[in-house]
């Protein structure tokens, strides 16, 4: 019998999205993002946290939502993908929401060629579209930012 999906439930211009509990590391406010020469288009640079630098991804360039200056009230979830520890830019993080396995619906049937979208849960009021961590930079992206990292100054 499958088991209950927790989510960590965010919000990116009014709109709801989601990653599975178990990717997120944690949530931090909004702190000055230092730029990287030579990085790929999502990525807006690098913050440090307790000493370890986290590449910012700018999930309003992933989706092509219009682009918002970083404001203090916004949040970083920082999570790890299967490659690397990342930070990702979102207007508000809500709380950890509970599915059970029928709450969630197959993205593939749904949104067939949005390949950051793992599921979709539907709500009284609204979707909320589950993210894929490991989706958001590509094969390409990821060399591009890893040769970034080992030359920035």
């Amino acid at each position: 019998m499958e088991q209950n999906k927790r989510i960590v439930h965010f919000k990116i211009n009014g709109d709801s999205y989601a990653l599975h509990l178990d990717a997120v590391e944690r949530v931090v406010h909004a702190v000055y993002v230092t730029p990287i020469p030579r990085a790929p288009e999502i990525v807006t640079g690098i913050i440090n946290i307790e000493g370890t630098v986290i590449p910012v991804i700018d999930v309003r360039k992933c989706f092509r939502l219009p682009l918002v200056k970083l404001h203090p009230d916004h949040r970083f979830i920082i999570a790890n993908s299967a490659k690397r520890k990342v930070a990702l830019m979102v207007d508000s993080v809500g709380e950890v929401m509970e599915c059970e396995p029928g709450d969630i619906e197959n993205e593939k049937t749904v949104l067939p060629e949005m390949p950051f979208v793992k599921g979709i849960v539907v709500l009284e009021n609204g979707l909320i579209l589950i993210n894929d961590i490991d989706k958001f930079l590509s094969l390409e992206d990821e060399k591009i930012l890893e040769d970034a990292l080992n030359n920035r100054q």
